[in-house]
């Protein structure tokens, strides 16, 4: 398992997008029989949570562009994505937040495409869920300030900590402890070089898999799968870790 820890990115790299999106302006798009929007970023525009609400900041809806969308999560990480990969970006102004929400389909793990063709899915989708797209695999990034009592992954580790194995399938172990009618829990405990892998799945009709990587202190990507792709967890957690190392601007200081 790849193990994501990144240094705060510093105040002037916000600053700096922000100067820069200054004055260059968001060309909006209304699509009038979807009720949704795009908009074409010029310069060099960085999606933050100190940029302004406004209808152009943020995207909805899946378009196949391959023009990269600059993105600045939780002050920590800058992503800069192809914008085939986005479903949506929120930013909150006054919640200093931004939600986004990737998605592509195992096991190509590719962007849209105008048509949704060679395993990919189609741009200006209305609907997108696992009954209509069971190999969907969505993405997201999520706040959750790091402690060990409230870590999903350390109260299941900690849980069954001395308790004997309880091999499952596929590799895993299920978890007896915090397994419970909504919820199957699955691991692999960690070990000297494996920060160890828990998964969530739902019990209730086609409810999703889910699975947390941590970014850093402040930064948790969350990762979900329909639960007939569980038999693939290691090549999903794979890829979808490289991909989100994939999307990350490395070097900035």
């Amino acid at each position: 398992m790849i193990r994501f820890l990144f240094a705060p990115v510093t105040k002037s790299l916000v600053i700096i997008g922000l100067l820069v999106a200054t004055g260059v302006g968001l060309m909006k798009h209304v699509s009038s029989n979807r009720g949704a929007y795009s908009e074409k970023r010029l310069g060099n525009f960085v999606l933050s949570e100190e940029t302004p609400i406004s209808i152009g900041h943020g995207v909805t809806g899946l378009s196949a562009s391959t023009e990269l969308v600059d993105i600045l999560v939780e002050r920590e990480a800058h992503f800069r994505v192809p914008r085939n990969y986005i479903q949506s970006i929120i930013a909150n102004a006054h919640a200093r937040s931004v939600m986004l929400v990737l998605v592509t389909l195992f096991p190509d793990f590719a962007g849209a495409t105008v048509d949704g063709a060679r395993g990919t899915l189609p741009e200006n989708l209305t609907r997108l869920w696992w009954d209509n797209y069971p190999n969907l695999i969505r993405i997201l990034s999520t706040t959750k300030p790091f402690s060990v009592e409230h870590d999903g992954n350390t109260i299941v580790f900690t849980a069954e900590e001395h308790e004997p194995d309880s091999p499952w399938k596929y590799g895993l172990l299920k978890s007896k402890k915090r397994s419970h009618a909504l919820t199957d829990v699955y691991f692999v405990r960690p070990g000297a070089e494996y920060s160890g892998y828990v998964v969530y799945c739902s019990t209730e009709g086609i409810g999703p898999c889910n699975i947390d990587l941590r970014l850093s202190e402040r930064l948790v990507i969350q990762y979900q799968f329909h639960k007939s792709l569980l038999p693939h967890w290691q090549e999903i957690h794979q890829k979808v870790s490289a991909l989100i190392e994939s999307f990350i601007v490395k070097g900035e200081k």
